[in-house]
């Protein structure tokens, strides 16, 4: 997973940033700045948006 992808499954599935980052439960600024590629998800926010996107792979690809 990267963060083309994640913004790609999220507009796929016409969520927005606020959403996913409650999901997440995380500040909307630390989504948003994972998925401009600004910062890298932890290990636990990684499985948890595998596991909301039923994505196996759970690496974080630069």
């Amino acid at each position: 997973m990267n963060r083309n992808e994640l913004r790609y499954l999220r507009l796929k599935n016409r969520l927005t940033q606020a959403q996913i980052s409650n999901i997440l439960k995380i500040p909307s600024k630390r989504y948003s700045l994972i998925e401009r590629g600004y910062s890298y998800p932890t290990e636990d926010e990684l499985e948890q948006l595998a596991t909301f996107f039923v994505m196996n792979d759970r690496k974080w690809e630069l």
